[in-house]
């Protein structure tokens, strides 16, 4: 899939501010960040997602929910080497996840996070994942995950925790957003966004 995206921090709050990673098979967005340790939920949302971008990399066809815990791991290793006392890092609040893979676009989403699947006759799915929040360091809370053929669908946007919420009251709307994400591109869609933090990405399959 061919994907433009967009994040922003909203006002006063980079701390918080979302992530948008995409590759040649895959996007992710992640959102805000859990109460843990000292460290700023910025810090926290770029480790997960520089590591669960890598595990996209290296293990293309593994379950995305395995690859997410892999990457929570990894973080809560890596933060522990760091001597890090004041408590587990604190999870994104918000992931979505597609992927690419043999014909098929797999998908993860868990927490305040949304994927919007589009199909030809213009309708649009949301998945969203169950109301978990999970515990601050443990593992992933539980998560909406699914695929389906490539060629079934249009278009599928991935939409952090702040542009959900931004986006939700509208959701008879949602078609005319797809529309607009691409005409205009997400970010000028996210910079109306009240909330503190909101990312956006947008995949159309390749011809």
């Amino acid at each position: 899939m061919e994907f433009t995206c967009a994040a922003q921090p909203g006002t006063g709050a980079d701390d918080e501010a979302d992530l948008v990673v995409t590759g040649s098979h895959f996007a992710l967005v992640l959102g805000g960040a859990e109460e843990g340790c000292r460290h700023l939920g910025r810090w926290r949302t770029r480790a997960l997602g520089g590591r669960l971008a890598d595990e996209l990399v290296r293990r293309p066809d593994a379950p995305l929910t395995a690859l997410l815990d892999a990457a929570l791991a990894g973080v809560r290793e890596f933060h522990h080497r760091q001597l890090c006392l004041g408590g587990a890092p604190g999870a994104p609040s918000s992931v979505a996840v597609v992927r690419e893979r043999d014909g098929l676009l797999d998908l993860l989403v868990r927490g305040g996070a949304a994927a919007l699947v589009q199909f030809p006759d213009v309708t649009v799915n949301a998945v969203l994942a169950p109301a978990d929040g999970g515990a601050p360091g443990g593992p992933a809370p539980e998560a909406a995950v699914g695929s389906l053929p490539v060629k079934d669908l249009s278009r599928v946007c991935l939409l952090g925790g702040g542009a959900h919420r931004m986006a939700e009251p509208y959701e008879a709307y949602w078609p005319y957003l797809f529309d607009r994400f691409a005409t205009d591109g997400p970010g000028a869609v996210l910079t109306a966004t009240p909330y503190r933090g909101a990312a956006a990405a947008l995949g159309t399959p390749r011809p």
